[in-house]
């Protein structure tokens, strides 16, 4: 974890946030919420759209998401293999 308990992982070629996790002990005090509008303001002071990445049944975070101004886009399914 960052110093201030939230730690941003971010993908250099997209713009796209890659995750925005919070230390349980930090959560509630809107850190990772000034994290996640600073990193989009950056992207989209690039001139791009920044996205997100949410699984539906994460209800808390994609409230959190629309409540921050991001709308549904796009539903995907998500496939994960293993291997043999």
């Amino acid at each position: 974890m960052g110093t201030a308990g939230v730690e941003a992982i971010l993908c250099t070629v997209t713009n796209s946030p890659t995750a925005v996790c919070s230390d349980p002990a930090h959560r509630g005090h809107g850190l990772g919420t000034r994290l996640l509008l600073a990193v989009a303001a950056g992207i989209r002071d690039r001139g791009e759209t920044p996205f997100l990445h949410v699984l539906e049944s994460d209800v808390d975070t994609v409230w959190l998401y629309q409540r921050l101004g991001f709308r549904l886009r796009l539903r995907t399914k998500i496939v994960i293999a293993a291997q043999p």
